[in-house]
Order: C-alpha cells, then sequence, then structure tokens
C-alpha cells in the first residue's frame, strides 16, 4: 500500500505531465476553440475529482484497518478495570448479610456518571460464588421492569408461553423468584429506578434473596429500604484510573481529574482521549472541558456534574470518524442494553432496490447502508465505538454492547427529530430497526 509521499509524487508526476500539453494547445492555437475552452478543463476537473476520490477511499481504507489493527478487545477489558470501588462493595455486602430475609435493600444513588450500575456489576462478579442466580432488571420504567420479568420467568420456565402476556408472565416471575429463594441464594439489581413506588409495587421478599438498586432518584423514604449514596472517586483512585486508561503519566491528570469531578465515565474518556493524542497534555484536555463546558445545553442534565460530563462526551463524539459517527447517532435511540451488531448484518440482507422503494428503506442513511453492506467497515466502526469508550460489552447479553444512558442524552440532544436531520434522527434509528 503507497504511503502519502509516493501518493502525492504520482499525482504530481501525471500534473506535470498534463499542465505543458494543455499549456502548448492554448499557446499555439490564434483562436481558442470551444475543444480547448469547454473539453480540456472539464478532463482536468475531472480528472482531479477522480485522483481526490480515489485518495479519500485510499485514506478511509487505511484508517479502517488501522482500527482494526489496535482493536483488542482483551487489552481495553484490563485496563477499564473498576478502581476505588472495593470499600464500597464490602460495605453492601455487610448490609445484604445484616439484612437476614430481605428486609434490608440497598439503594446506589447518585447523578449520572458516578458508577452506581457499574459497582452493583462489580458487586455481583465479586460475589459470584455466593449465589445461585444473579439476574438485571431494567427498572427505569413500570413497563420495562415488566418486560424483562416476562422474559426471566420464560428462561426459569421454557415450558410457558408468550401468549399470556408481559404483566401475567411478570407475576408469575415474582412468584418463582420469591419460591426459588427460599431454598437458592438469589440476586436481584432493579437497574435505574425512576422511582420509588416501582420498587413498592414489584418488591420481594424471600430466606436466601438479597437486592441491589440503582437510581438517580436523591430522596428514597420507604420503609425497608437504606441508602447508600455513592460518591465520586478519591483523587488517587481517580489519578489511577486515568493512569491506567491513557497509558502513560502526565503531571497534569490529578489537576485533570479534579476538573472532571472525579467522575469514573468521564474519566475513562479524558484517558481515552490522552491515549490517542500522544502529543496532548493533561491540561489541553482540561482546557477543552472548562471551554465547552459552559456552552453544553442538554435537557435534564444542569447539575455541574452532569454539564462535566456532557462536555467530555461531546469531546470524544468530535472525534470518531464517520462510519463510527453515523452508526452511534443511530445506536443511541435504541435500549442502552442489548445493541446487537447483527442488526445491520440483517439489513444488508435487503435488495439493493429496498433503499429506494421502501419508505422505511429511504429513511436509512447512505452511510449505514454501506456500512451494513461491507462487513470491515462495520467492525472497524464498532471497533472505533469500543475503542472510545461509548459502547462496551454487555456481560448479560454475550456478543451485544451497551451504551450508557448518558450517552444517548447527550447524543439525543444534539440531533433535531426531522426529515432534513438525516441519519442522525429517531426517525433514521426507527427505519434500520
Amino acid at each position: 500500500m503507497w504511503d502519502f509521499a509516493n501518493l502525492w509524487a504520482v499525482i504530481w508526476d501525471w500534473l506535470r505531465w498534463l499542465w505543458p500539453m494543455a499549456q502548448n494547445e492554448f499557446m499555439e492555437a490564434p483562436i481558442a476553440t470551444s475543444f480547448q475552452l469547454t473539453v480540456i478543463p472539464a478532463l482536468v476537473f475531472g480528472a482531479l475529482v477522480l485522483l481526490w476520490k480515489k485518495f479519500c477511499n485510499w485514506l478511509a481504507r487505511r484508517r479502517v484497518k488501522n482500527i482494526l489493527d489496535s482493536f483488542k478487545p482483551g487489552e481495553i477489558n484490563e485496563r477499564r478495570k473498576v478502581f476505588g470501588r472495593d470499600a464500597a462493595v464490602a460495605d453492601l455486602r455487610a448490609l445484604l448479610i445484616a439484612g437476614g430475609q430481605g428486609a434490608v435493600v440497598p439503594v446506589q444513588t447518585g447523578g449520572g456518571g458516578v458508577g452506581k450500575t457499574t459497582l452493583c456489576r462489580y458487586y455481583a462478579r465479586t460475589h459470584a460464588a455466593d449465589y445461585d442466580q444473579v439476574h438485571m432488571l431494567r427498572a427505569e420504567t413500570e413497563q420495562s421492569l415488566i418486560a424483562d420479568l416476562a422474559a426471566l420467568a420464560l428462561q426459569l420456565n421454557p415450558s410457558l408461553s408468550q401468549d399470556k402476556g408481559l404483566r401475567p408472565l411478570a407475576m408469575l416471575a415474582r412468584q418463582m423468584i420469591v419460591s426459588d429463594a427460599a431454598k437458592h441464594r438469589w440476586l436481584l439489581i432493579f437497574d435505574n429506578v425512576e422511582t420509588q413506588q416501582i420498587m413498592l409495587d414489584w418488591r420481594m421478599q424471600a430466606r436466601h434473596l438479597h437486592v441491589l438498586v440503582t437510581s438517580r432518584f436523591p430522596d428514597w423514604q420507604a420503609d425497608g429500604f437504606i441508602v447508600r449514596p455513592l460518591g465520586v472517586l478519591a483523587l488517587a483512585d481517580a489519578v489511577t484510573l486515568l493512569r491506567n486508561e491513557a497509558g502513560r503519566d502526565d503531571p497534569g491528570l490529578g489537576d485533570l481529574a479534579t476538573t472532571l469531578g472525579r467522575l469514573p465515565l468521564a474519566l475513562v474518556q479524558a484517558g481515552e482521549w490522552l491515549r490517542v493524542n500522544p502529543g496532548r497534555s493533561a491540561a489541553d484536555f482540561a482546557a477543552k472541558v472548562d471551554h465547552l463546558r459552559q456552552r453544553v445545553d442538554v435537557p435534564g442534565m444542569t447539575t455541574e456534574q452532569d454539564r462535566t460530563t456532557a462536555a467530555v462526551v461531546e469531546l470524544t463524539l468530535k472525534r470518531l470518524g464517520a462510519d463510527a459517527r453515523a452508526l452511534v447517532d443511530v445506536l443511541a435511540w435504541y435500549a442502552p442494553e442489548g445493541l446487537d451488531a447483527a442488526l445491520l448484518a440483517r439489513l444488508a440482507e435487503k435488495h439493493w432496490q429496498y433503499r429506494w422503494r421502501s419508505a422505511f428503506g429511504r429513511q436509512v442513511p447512505r452511510c449505514i447502508w454501506q456500512i451494513a453492506r461491507d462487513d470491515t467497515r462495520r467492525r472497524a466502526a464498532f471497533a472505533e465505538l469500543r475503542l472510545a469508550a461509548l459502547l462496551e460489552d454487555d456481560a448479560d447479553v454475550p456478543g451485544t454492547y451497551k451504551m450508557h444512558r448518558v450517552f444517548q442524552t447527550v447524543i439525543r440532544a444534539q440531533v433535531r427529530i426531522d426529515r432534513r436531520a438525516g441519519f442522525r434522527t429517531a426517525r433514521a434509528a426507527a427505519a434500520v430497526l
């Protein structure tokens, strides 16, 4: 494959050969012919456009190759370990054991990006040997909780029929959980609970049942719930996370960690930015965040922590390639868990005429069609989002990904839902689905 120097040498030699010939045509003819005035300039312009297009395609192929060569999932998972949460895990374990028959339900409350869900997942991994069953349930709305409980009922008893309906299946799942937890050890994680009424309506108690709840709702007053607000990382742990993610040391890491409010989500994004920009310092990134933080406008994200996280996410989005940006704009409108790369592979199975003949096909962005039909570009787009920490592997559904809700909120705030917004709309995401 050519490098930049070789490619430029070929273009320069070609121009040096073409220009004298065109110049002689004009100089020797007493009166410029229509051929000289139109055809030759058109040929020159067309040749330049063709060369530019080939050059851009070459750059795109080279970028895809570099992304796939640098994408090592094992290394990514190793450097994105959980830092500074061992004491919080020990506190959860003590509370759950002291709760006896499940009367104590620790609630991890806190703003977006502080690591509530990550802590609960880390607890589940740390104490996996202490439980026979571990399940995470989406509980941001009662409908999502019912859907997950219904799916769990079918998993626990495959002979059940989906025709029973979601709510009856969810009620049956609750009965099966309470019954089985009388003998076996269970851990249930209710994730992102919006209101405590959901937990009161679907509360379960059994001898060997432990429950963890994550929520941004700050004022839990319900009986039986012990609130443990989750704080930011200690400065030493925040600097360690930054250093581990960036792969290098920098005298300004401590100041950067303070600027980012020691929020794990923002620290990972900042560390990845430092990794891919070896010539830039931590102070450079901190200055960018300070500048952007004053201008971000994301509905529902008004606290200083939220604005900091939103600013960091916007900086991450700005350095994405066209394929990765088109892909993340679509994924941001789906449920945050279970994002399946096979969705685009199935789109590629559509006949090429479907893109223009179908009302849905016409709304699918051109870039998404191209990614869907090119396996290498598709893998590189997902890999770039993993490298940028915008996606992570979904441990609950192997082979799929998940996206933090804060990322989705920021991305959705940047787009407009209308026909002119192209792939950056919910309409495009629905068309892909």
